[in-house]
């Protein structure tokens, strides 16, 4: 058996043992021979005796890195000695490893311990220094030191430290503290290793940057980081194209929906999450991996609000959609109405309005504390709920209509109550047609004819006792989306009822007025914060005040149902010969004009602005120029007739419904049907030829006795519709020796065209 061979103490002591048995008397240095001069020697020498030379060319003493180098050294050792050379006071300048002595120096200040070796690091701690010969050239060495270098490639030190988690079993939290990183910065170069090979290589090619490779961590499938790529143009292959393309099947955490539904409840139901550990937004770190998940789980909860919020209401039916977006179209809304407010709730207003007059003024100028402001704001917000909450729906059309219940921009559930289809359109009008039927025969009862009585019920919308005298207020206007007829004779017909009517509305200046007094109050009293609360559920109103044209003209003009054009453009005419030629003396002229005048101009005016077309629809402005015609008793069927123009633009079918809806035989309907699209349209013609019939977007939905006198005729205001004026000849209203209407038209159309015109107007 062969004998160990014992270590030569000279030369393989270790490092740790060195140090314990070295003192440091014992590192002195012997005098330097003139012959020995030259030559570089490794010693090992104390820490006190160590400074950086004036020689190092790194001037600047930056922090940076220090607390990192400083926790390497204290984990692994000094892995590098020192350089440098002996003063003539037995010191030693450091020019190469100026940031390591710093780092030693930092570490004997916290008396902290080499792990390696056990050893606490103090002044008298052992470096091992390379001291070179006289004749060294400082500068040189230190540059050297400092330039001829590189770092490792971000590639490089990812494998690193996979492999030092992954295989040699660290966390992230040991590499972090031994090499001086963050824990955060480890994770990520962690995370960095799960990234495609191929995607690896073209890292370290410099195909792709870092930012690129952070964006394809948000994936660990190699083959769908791949195919990101590949699938990318070159041009956009940027880290924010990949990141969205990797996450097109994820749902950020940010995202509403994930916020409506919430980690918890989707992690019960099973969904994974991803942390984007390279996001430099906390919020957009988290994904939701499973986009159908929630959505579904969404949709369960917005639905079950719907339900339970329609069974405690009593609505008739409700809808749940993920977005308000979707939610915005195909309804119409009940009109509302205010309750009377209970004691309790007016006495509670009272105190609020009073405390909010007396401490707006400080709260405006911000001379209010932080909790005085929390308790302002509060009150305020009381007040707007107690006055919001006394805007109803009646009772009894709640049944007949529903809710939508949606998500709004930020995740928050939103609920429109009082929306309507068009299915429910016919049951509320049936509803108000009892109404009417109601109030007519109570008013009768009462001795007041078929009018309205002058006190209001209690409750909007319900008939008092005869003795009372009746009062029916107009519920919703129904809007019935027509079957069968396409959007753009929709359009052109509404386009032309809008013109009948504002050709009418110009000779009512009565009416009129009420019509731009209504518009004004809407934003005077109504909008603008001055004590009436704003009626989010209110129809609006078919005038837009802007003293602009909103006229339309038709897609496809019938030649046959023209007639309003024509004649609402020779009154424009007519007016504008009246008027002085200069804006400038226009208020001159205004002002010494008798009432009658000024009114009829004024009934132009707001006629000019109406617009009730499908075309650009503004949520009640349809209904609302149901009700100015019936304040003028407005028959559309006066300016409308069955033409082969409008035929042509239909199907059979509904050439067929429009002859049965007319009443016509049918033998008649059954050879609309059974002929071709011509034969069709010449039987219907003969067939409808004296029958008073309109397409349901022409006619006027709510029944004539509804506002029999809403308007009174009276005073100054007292103006009737002009007979028929003989051929030739002006309207009375407008027969002036000074104006020549002929005249007027020959100088805007020549003496051609106003012939044309006039006759075709008749």
């Amino acid at each position: 058996m062969t004998a160990k061979k014992q270590p030569d103490k000279k030369t393989t002591m270790p490092c740790a043992a060195a140090k314990r048995a070295l003192s440091p008397r014992e590192t002195r240095t012997a005098p330097v021979s003139a012959a020995t001069a030259k030559a570089d020697e490794r010693l090992m020498l104390p820490l006190r005796l160590l400074a950086p030379s004036k020689d190092n060319v790194r001037r600047f003493a930056s922090e940076a890195g220090i607390e990192a180098l400083c926790a390497n050294i204290a984990a692994l050792g000094l892995l590098q000695n020192l350089t440098g050379r002996k003063t003539a006071k037995d010191k030693y300048e450091i020019e190469a490893g100026a940031r390591r002595l710093r780092a030693l120096k930092e570490l004997a200040k916290r008396g902290a311990v080499i792990e390696p070796e056990g050893v606490k690091v103090t002044l008298d701690y052992l470096v091992p220094v390379l001291v070179k010969g006289a004749d060294h050239n400082a500068t040189e060495l230190s540059l050297s030191e400092n330039i001829i270098r590189e770092n490792m490639h971000t590639a490089d030190e990812v494998e690193a430290f996979r492999k030092l988690i992954e295989d040699d079993g660290m966390t992230p939290e040991q590499v972090g503290d031994r090499f001086g990183k963050s824990h955060m910065t480890v994770r990520r170069r962690v995370k960095l290793a799960k990234v495609s090979p191929r995607l690896m290589e073209a890292f370290r090619a410099g195909e792709v940057t870092l930012r690129h490779m952070e964006a394809f961590a948000l994936s660990d499938d190699h083959k769908a980081q791949e195919a990101t790529f590949d699938s990318l143009p070159e041009y956009n292959r940027t880290p924010e194209a990949i990141r969205a393309r990797l996450a097109n099947e994820k749902i950020v955490a940010s995202h509403r929906l994930a916020q409506f539904v919430g980690v918890e409840a989707y992690q019960q139901a099973g969904g994974t999450i991803t942390r984007d550990l390279f996001s430099e937004d906390d919020e957009d770190a988290i994904f939701f991996d499973d986009k159908p998940l929630v959505v579904r789980l969404a949709t369960a909860r917005l639905e079950a609000i719907a339900e339970e919020t329609r069974s405690n209401e009593g609505w008739k039916w409700s809808e749940a959609y993920l977005s308000e977006h979707e939610s915005r179209s195909g309804y119409s809304r009940l009109a509302t109405h205010e309750r009377e407010q209970t004691p309790q709730e007016r006495e509670e207003l009272f105190a609020l309005a009073a405390y909010i007059d007396e401490h707006e003024a400080a709260y405006d100028s911000g001379d209010m504390t932080e909790q005085e402001v929390k308790e302002f704001d509060a009150k305020t917000e009381r007040h707007d709920a107690i006055t919001n909450s006394c805007i109803v729906f009646d009772a009894e059309e709640i049944p007949l209509a529903g809710i939508v219940v949606s998500l709004n921009y930020v995740g928050e559930v939103s609920i429109k109550r009082g929306l309507y289809r068009k299915e429910e359109a016919h049951e509320l009008a049936a509803l108000q047609r009892a109404r009417q039927a109601a109030a007519r025969a109570a008013n009768e009862a009462a001795g007041l004819g078929e009018g309205t009585g002058e006190e209001e019920s209690e409750q909007e919308g319900q008939v008092e006792g005869a003795e009372q005298g009746a009062v029916y207020t107009p519920a919703t206007t129904v809007e019935i989306e027509a079957e069968g007829y396409s959007q753009a004779i929709i359009e052109d017909l509404t386009i032309l009822r809008t013109k009948a009517l504002a050709l009418e509305l110009s000779q009512h200046p009565n009416v009129a007025l009420h019509v731009i007094v209504h518009k004004l109050a809407d934003t005077v009293f109504y909008r603008g914060g001055n004590g009436k609360p704003y009626d989010y559920t209110s129809g609006g109103s078919c005038l837009a005040v802007t003293a602009q044209s909103h006229e339309k003209r038709q897609a496809a003009p019938d030649e046959d149902n023209h007639a309003a054009f024509i004649a609402f453009d020779e009154r424009h005419v007519v007016l504008a010969s009246r008027l002085p030629n200069r804006y400038a003396d226009l208020w001159a002229w205004l002002i010494v004009q008798d009432e009658k005048t000024v009114l009829d101009l004024l009934a132009f005016c707001v006629a000019f602005q109406i617009e009730a077309s499908y075309r650009d629809h503004r949520g009640g402005a349809i209904g609302h120029s149901d009700q100015i015609a019936l304040a003028m008793n407005f028959d559309m069927a006066a300016h409308w007739r069955v033409s082969p123009g409008f035929l042509s633009r239909v199907s059979k079918k509904t050439i067929a419904t429009a002859a049965r809806e007319a009443g016509c035989s049918e033998d008649a309907i059954k050879a609309i049907g059974a002929g071709s699209k011509a034969e069709a349209v010449t039987i219907a013609l003969e067939a409808m030829k004296d029958r008073p019939w309109l397409p349901p977007m022409l006619r006027n939905l709510l029944a004539p006795a509804a506002v029999a006198t809403v308007i009174e005729d009276e005073g100054a205001f007292e103006v009737e519709t002009p007979a028929a004026a003989p051929e030739g000849e002006a309207p009375e209203e407008f027969a002036d020796d000074s104006h020549d209407e002929a005249e007027a038209l020959e100088s805007v159309y020549g003496p051609d065209d106003a012939g044309e015109f006039t006759e075709a107007a008749e």
